[in-house]
């Protein structure tokens, strides 16, 4: 296992070191995912890579591209952080 470290800043945000997103695949502006357990562990993944991951066992609707699969991917994952946090603030 390799460690690396990033520093939180006073607005909550946190600078990848330029190793870890070459090695993770990471793009600038890319939107991760951050998947929290229940023991407390952190995984971060980018809907590409999910996409990527599970391309084989998929199959897109025709005239459907996997770029459009990444939009919708995205689309949805911003959805459910509205409604996350709609739920957390109990509205």
């Amino acid at each position: 296992m390799v460690t690396y470290y990033a520093k939180l800043t006073s607005k909550g945000q946190l600078t990848l070191p330029a190793e870890l997103r070459r090695r993770m695949g990471f793009a600038i502006g890319e939107t991760l995912a951050f998947d929290l357990a229940e023991d407390g562990h952190l995984a971060v993944r980018s809907p590409r890579q999910v996409l990527e991951a599970n391309f084989g066992t998929w199959s897109l609707p025709e005239g459907m591209t996997v770029h459009d699969a990444i939009r919708i991917a995205r689309e949805e994952m911003q959805e459910e952080a509205v409604e996350r946090y709609l739920r957390a603030m109990e509205w």
